[in-house]
């Protein structure tokens, strides 16, 4: 029903969301502040994948940060800058690398390119967040509550594995996850072979 064009019309034609990229812009270089009276909160001090949703979280806690430091220091530009910084650097620096690892090993795949032996201890760890909570999440309640957490940056997004029993967790359902999760679709190989198939003669 929310196609069908008795119930209601567009108001536009579809428009692509794309071109994004993982930003963290540094606001305090070398101890000082690039610039006085200036506290930047959510996308302006780092953007990730849309797709994450961890845009509003961040700058949630950006802004209870800035009302915080304010609240503190008052008057005294440079101090506030960098009791900001200070405050938020760790988290958006967590929260920017992991967003930034996720995206890379998704280019590798979506490229067909090898994995390069330096990514490779970040892609196992990645695996096992999605092969392993994210699979599991909705079949053991440790792994729900660990992969909320994760969603909503109730902690680092990286944190989700320093808890030994979501850990463990993890690696079981991550072998179930190897030989019962049915692929949605055919692999690149048969996709090509699809394709090669269906062209005319």
């Amino acid at each position: 029903p929310w196609a069908d064009p008795d119930t209601g019309q567009p108001l536009q034609d579809v428009e692509t969301m794309a071109g994004h990229q993982n930003v963290r812009r540094r606001f305090v270089a070398g101890g000082e502040p690039a610039a006085l009276g200036v506290l930047p909160v959510g996308d302006s001090l780092c953007t990730t994948n849309p797709t994450y949703g961890w845009g509003a979280s961040m700058a949630i806690t950006h802004a209870f940060a800035a009302v915080d430091a304010i609240q503190r220091l008052g008057d005294d530009p440079v101090e506030l800058a960098l009791a900001y910084d200070e405050t938020i650097r760790a988290e958006t620096d967590a929260v920017f690398e992991e967003s930034s690892a996720m995206d890379r090993l998704r280019s590798y795949r979506w490229r067909n390119e090898p994995l390069p032996d330096h990514e490779r201890d970040e892609a196992e760890r990645q695996a096992l967040i999605s092969e392993g909570i994210g699979w599991g999440a909705l079949r053991d309640p440790d792994l729900g509550r660990a992969l909320l957490r994760r969603i909503n940056l109730l902690e680092p997004p990286a944190a989700v594995l320093d808890d030994p029993t979501v850990k463990t967790k993890a690696q079981t359902m991550r072998t179930q996850f190897a030989t019962e999760h049915v692929a949605a679709g055919p692999d690149r190989s048969e996709l090509l072979a699809a394709i090669d198939s269906a062209r005319p003669a």
